[in-house]
């Protein structure tokens, strides 16, 4: 249920879609919905909740948001172009850094990187390094003059 009692309220905007005849307005709202429902109805220990699964969800939402936005408008056009703008509107929103890592580096590259041949390692231990080196910057020190000690 939501706060006003009523799931219809959730479901008004991908009904009013389908009774306009706007079906892929539906389609983008229907995954941007079924997104939140799966992000907060799913079981615990399920896939959506591991990093990719979640990493996942994040691009999922993103994008159709981004094409919901966009065929909102009502002379608003299905093109390949929009879809791919839409996809790469998700990706930037759901952290485009983290979004590589977690479906493409780490399920998908390290598991090939076991499987190639010798002479392609250095490069795979490039990106691996790129995904994995520390945050350049060191923590402040709370204290760089040490003075706090002579305090009292």
């Amino acid at each position: 249920m939501l706060a006003d009692g009523t799931v219809l309220t959730l479901l008004r905007p991908v009904i009013d879609a389908f009774v306009a005849g706007r079906y892929v307005l539906m389609i983008a709202l229907t995954v941007v919905m079924l997104t939140g429902l799966f992000r907060k109805f799913g079981s615990p220990t399920s896939w959506v909740h591991t990093t990719p699964g979640g990493t996942l969800l994040a691009l999922l939402t993103s994008s159709a948001t981004a094409v919901a936005v966009t065929l909102a408008v009502p002379d608003a056009v299905v093109t390949w172009n929009l879809l791919w703008t839409a996809l790469m509107v998700g990706v930037t929103s759901a952290g485009g850094y983290v979004v590589i890592k977690n479906l493409l580096i780490d399920p998908v590259l390290r598991p090939l990187s076991l499987r190639a041949p010798i002479w392609s390692l250095p490069l795979f231990k490039a990106v691996f390094w790129i995904f994995d080196k520390p945050d350049g910057v060191p923590p402040a020190d709370p204290d760089p003059l040490n003075i706090a000690p002579n305090i009292k």
